[in-house]
């Protein structure tokens, strides 16, 4: 899935998490915001994917509201969310990563507005997320 507006862009791919272990979906992430670039990767399990999945059915919808998305452990958080009454669109987020040698943590917080004509595909995309017929 890609959610682009001029430079800035938000890319997240989904593979299954492992059967053995946990039933969720692992991402990896790609962001560009503004000239500050990350990536980094995030899992989510799938209780919480399929209530993110319904509440970003209900923001297309209505085009109001919000809908966030985080990862266990905490390492990366998303937020969608409406910033005016017409229904105009943004999309927030937080990536970081814990260096364990040197004890520090490495984040990247970014926010660009996105047009909301793009909110169909990121509803259809997690849509094959949540049912499991994503392309390894």
């Amino acid at each position: 899935m890609l959610i682009r507006e001029g430079d800035n862009f938000l890319e997240m791919i989904a593979a299954p998490g492992n059967p053995q272990y946990d039933t969720g979906v692992s991402f990896e992430i790609k962001v560009q915001s503004f000239g500050f670039t990350g990536q980094g990767s995030m899992y989510v399990d799938d209780l919480s994917l399929k209530s993110f999945y319904e509440q970003l059915q209900k923001l297309e919808n209505q085009r109001q509201g919000k809908v966030e998305l985080s990862s266990m452990p905490l390492q990366v958080w998303l937020k969608i969310c409406s910033i005016d009454s017409l229904g105009h669109m943004a999309l927030f987020g937080r990536i970081s990563r814990w260096e364990v040698v040197l004890r520090c943590e490495h984040i990247l917080e970014f926010g660009f507005s996105f047009d909301p004509t793009l909110l169909p595909s990121i509803v259809k995309y997690f849509e094959t997320v949540v049912s499991g017929r994503f392309n390894l």
